[in-house]
């Protein structure tokens, strides 16, 4: 678990002084948005377990730094995505298994890395201002399907 989840923390803390802006009362202010997946909350695929559980740590780690740091201006997020098709998932040799791997699970179909910027930005810029310690799950549908 500690090889999948420590490049997460180091990039959290080392992110944390280059991403800033000044606020209404011209404090600086930053960002931290991490993705994860949504298999930190469900079983998706079969094998995954400490994938999933890593991806989970750095969820709940999320939240304590929001928490830790929210007197310094510092927002915490967290974007949990459902399968995307990426160079990396178009070359996988055998196909995954487990309820993730059912297309009816996904009846928007499934996603590119450019479909969760949408959410991304907000939590970036000046609008993300006061939301911090969430997790928004971008899934395709899968949660109700």
């Amino acid at each position: 678990m500690a090889a999948t989840f420590r490049p997460e923390r180091v990039t959290c803390f080392s992110g944390v002084p280059r991403s800033h802006q000044a606020d209404a009362r011209g404090r600086k202010t930053r960002r931290i948005v991490n993705v994860t997946t949504i298999g930190s909350q469900v079983p998706v695929l079969i094998g995954n377990a400490g994938y999933s559980a890593s991806k989970a740590a750095v969820n709940m780690l999320s939240k304590n730094i929001a928490l830790d740091h929210a007197k310094d201006g510092i927002t915490v997020n967290c974007i949990l995505p459902g399968p995307m098709i990426t160079e990396d998932t178009a070359r996988m040799s055998a196909p995954p298994s487990g309820p993730g791997a059912v297309p009816e699970r996904y009846p928007l179909g499934l996603m590119k890395p450019e479909d969760i910027v949408a959410l991304l930005l907000p939590l970036l810029g000046p609008s993300g201002r006061f939301i911090t310690g969430q997790s928004f799950i971008v899934d395709s549908g899968f949660f109700i399907a």
